[in-house]
């Protein structure tokens, strides 16, 4: 290959792949280890050095931040503790006795069984259930089940959390993996 072309190949694979920009110290490494990979040969001298741990100059994401939901949820996503969720299930029939006409607070669970961010959700929802038991009311609703209960009430997305008091929609909704704490400062605000 002629050697005129390398400075577009390395653009262009720099512009598709920005984790080249990590991973390369210099451009030397890059252009060394691009020539092995388009020749067929062993790179030789310098090569990409393997990606391992944080780089210093790359800004923490969300799950580098101790205590954030999406720490939380790797964490519980590599423990394997998805148990099903024993939280009582309801449908479009029951929605209305259920939860309209419930004398406490409840808190409706829209979650789809199949997707993993939901099944993250689990732990929490069954363990804020039995802390809350007998004060507020914990309901789930399979969005694949039951699709009229979800389209009726707008929920487009799972997993989603709508709160219920003296039948009507109460406060905010709670969209994808919230932590513990952010769950409770909502309960504990629905039973103000």
């Amino acid at each position: 290959m002629k050697k005129s072309l390398w400075p577009a190949i390395f653009t262009v694979v720099l512009l598709l792949n920005p984790l080249a920009w990590v991973l390369a110290n210099d451009a030397a490494q890059v252009q060394n280890a691009l020539t092995a990979l388009l020749d067929g040969a062993p790179a030789t001298g310098a090569t990409m050095p393997a990606f391992k741990g944080r780089s210093p100059n790359r800004t923490p994401s969300r799950v580098d931040l101790p205590g954030s939901a999406a720490a939380q949820a790797q964490e519980f996503e590599q423990s394997d503790q998805a148990a099903p969720l024993t939280v009582q299930e309801i449908g479009d029939d029951d929605f209305e006795n259920i939860v309209v006409k419930s004398e406490i607070p409840v808190a409706v669970y829209f979650h789809d069984p199949r997707s993993p961010i939901c099944r993250r959700m689990y732990p929490v929802v069954r363990d804020l259930s039995d802390e809350y038991a007998g004060r507020i009311r914990f309901v789930q609703v399979n969005t694949r089940d039951h699709t009229d209960v979800a389209r009726r009430l707008g929920v487009d997305s799972v997993p989603t959390f709508v709160f219920f008091k003296s039948g009507r929609e109460s406060g905010d909704r709670l969209h994808g993996i919230v932590t513990k704490e952010a769950f409770k400062e909502r309960l504990n605000a629905l039973l103000r």
